[in-house]
């Protein structure tokens, strides 16, 4: 796999604006969150450096509690599973491959992520980049189906 330059396109730091999670038994079903997620629902965020370092961060905000205590060690277990279950994140070295104009391969050799399961491993999306109305936009999805539990309302 040969290694591209990060273009310029893709560096900065990107706001999430939609999502949706896709049954991949059968990808032209209805998505599995059919009325959302809202923007008010979830936050969002991707940052990519010129050097080659990522970090995503995506919250559920209805789920988001406030802690009772500032520190957070000193909260409940059951308090830290429920902020940390409405939480992603992870970040790493950042390399491409297979890259046109417009599309390509994003890897990450994930260095810290709060799943452990990931760290040491590789995430790697596939990216399209688009221009509307003046803003840049990048459509990211997994290469690899990923199982999420998604519990009812």
């Amino acid at each position: 796999m040969a290694e591209a330059k990060i273009p310029d396109i893709i560096v900065g730091v990107w706001q999430l604006i939609s999502f949706k999670l896709q049954s991949v038994d059968d990808p032209n079903a209805e998505p599995i969150m059919p009325h959302g997620p809202r923007r008010e629902d979830h936050k969002g965020r991707g940052l990519m450096t010129a050097d080659g370092y990522m970090g995503a961060f995506v919250s559920t905000q209805k789920d988001i509690i406030q802690l009772p205590k500032a520190d957070l060690v000193a909260n409940s277990d059951e308090d830290l599973a429920r902020v940390a279950r409405s939480f992603s994140s992870y970040c790493g070295r950042l390399s491409l491959s297979d890259v046109n104009e417009l599309d390509g391969l994003i890897h990450t050799d994930v260095e810290m992520a709060l799943n452990p399961a990931w760290i040491g491993g590789r995430q790697t999306r596939r990216f399209h980049m688009e221009r509307s109305n003046g803003h840049d936009y990048m459509t990211l999805q997994p290469v690899e189906p990923m199982v999420m539990t998604v519990s009812p309302e």
